[in-house]
């Protein structure tokens, strides 16, 4: 058996027809080409998606009653791009107001944490009220310096990842990455040890998901998301 992500899928396809695949913590397999749709593949691989569907993470956002949602993604990365495309036409449909910002990687290596704060400083000045991350691998390894400048102009950030939010981004609509593991073994099991043909199982989501806040960052920003969110909210440091 081979288990497997989004990199890799396009250049194994061709052994897919002698080695059960699982792919895992893959942002949106469907936008970026992987499957057609979430029901059984036919094929031999099937897989997991850690993301909590866009729409949920929109109902979310619009409770925290803002206006404006900034998108920034790495372009290059086509989980990233799916998603951000996906949650923008969700988050309009609740009337929000968003504006993508494509980052420049290139940038980031000659500039490094300047990039961030004169990305704060341009969404400040665009009066944006939450800045959005995406999965997106360029994010998430640059959370921590991210959410600094972006917290600095008091500017609160939402992931959709677990990881930034313990680096110091103040929330988020999460399912942990230990589940998605979990769910991944699962199949593994199932095709090994009870002999089911990988495509004949449907490719997983999240069974459940978390409104995770971190405290130190809430305090910090002074900023108090509604009460009702606060009720069943999962809190960090």
């Amino acid at each position: 058996m081979a288990f497997t992500g989004t990199n890799l899928a396009p250049e194994i396809q061709h052994q897919l027809n002698k080695i059960p695949m699982i792919f895992n913590i893959v942002a949106d397999p469907v936008g970026n080409g992987i499957v057609k749709n979430y029901a059984p593949t036919g094929r031999n691989f099937t897989g997991v998606s850690h993301m909590v569907p866009l729409e949920v993470q929109a109902i979310i956002i619009n409770d925290l009653q803002i206006k404006h949602v900034a998108l920034i993604f790495n372009p290059a990365e086509p989980n990233s791009v799916s998603t951000v495309q996906q949650l923008d036409k969700c988050l309009l449909s609740h009337q929000l107001t968003t504006t993508k910002f494509p980052i420049n990687s290139l940038q980031i290596d000659t500039l490094e944490s300047k990039y961030w704060n004169n990305l704060a400083i341009k969404l400040q000045q665009d009066k944006v009220d939450l800045v959005y991350l995406p999965s997106d691998s360029l994010v998430i390894s640059h959370a921590h310096d991210i959410t600094m400048a972006m917290h600095q102009l008091k500017l609160p950030t939402f992931s959709a990842t677990e990881e930034p939010i313990h680096k110091g981004a103040l929330m988020g609509v999460v399912s942990h990455y230990a589940a998605a593991g979990y769910h991944a073994a699962l199949m593994a099991e199932r095709i090994l040890r009870y002999k089911v043909s990988a495509g004949t199982i449907p490719i997983s989501t999240p069974y459940s998901y978390l409104f995770v806040i971190n405290e130190t960052s809430m305090r910090n920003l002074e900023y108090y998301p509604p009460v009702q969110l606060l009720q069943y909210a999962e809190f960090t440091k």
